[in-house]
């Protein structure tokens, strides 16, 4: 059983990076695979080293970190996260969907009003959840809420008051956890359902 009173959170340090990846690589089910533990490990090292575009923190129960969620706070690197949407470069904009949403180039065209929806929403006062993560074991319990809610909080300091996630529509926990959050869908891309949330 979980023990709430020994759950914290606290900021992403260099010396949990090792630790974050594994348990993310395990939370994805592909440890040590070529999109798993080396990608995780060389992402959370690029998030760690760069505070002022993101914002990580990690979970930790008994002092073993259990989860952590990374989000991107700096908006140009908000647009490129979510769909390669950079301003004045449509080229680099269809080959970076392309590569994260995994479509055909045309199937992005016909989705044309739900760029021009996030460009729209997209300021300085929008971040990107990149990651999150919690271990398996200990989901179900309220702590993905609880750092989600830590991490709105830091939001809101940071003057940030609208937050994008996307997901799997195979991923139907996930989508369940973001509504529970207020969060509402309102794009889809291919097999990506992006939320917002205004806080």
């Amino acid at each position: 059983m979980n023990n709430k009173k020994s759950t914290y959170i606290r900021t992403l340090h260099d010396k949990d990076i090792a630790s974050v990846a594994k348990l993310h690589s395990v939370a994805l089910d592909s440890p040590g695979s070529a999109i798993g533990l080396p990608y995780l490990t060389r992402l959370y090292q690029h998030y760690s080293r760069n505070p002022k575009r993101y914002l990580c923190f990690v979970v930790k129960n008994y002092n073993r970190i259990i989860g952590a969620v990374a989000v991107c706070i700096d908006s140009i690197n908000v647009g490129t996260d979510i769909l390669g949407l950079i301003d004045g470069s449509v080229v680099v904009s269809l080959l970076k969907a392309v590569i994260l949403l995994k479509l055909h180039p045309l199937e992005i065209m016909r989705h044309r009003q739900v760029q021009q929806y996030i460009r729209n929403h997209i300021t300085n006062k929008s971040a990107y959840i990149s990651q999150i993560f919690i271990e398996p074991s200990h989901q179900n319990k309220g702590i993905g809420t609880m750092l989600c809610r830590h991490l709105f909080r830091h939001l809101l300091n940071n003057k940030v008051d609208c937050v994008f996630v996307d997901t799997q529509h195979s991923n139907v926990p996930a989508q369940q956890f973001y509504k529970k959050l207020a969060f509402k869908k309102v794009a889809i891309l291919g097999n990506t359902h992006i939320f917002v949330k205004y806080i």
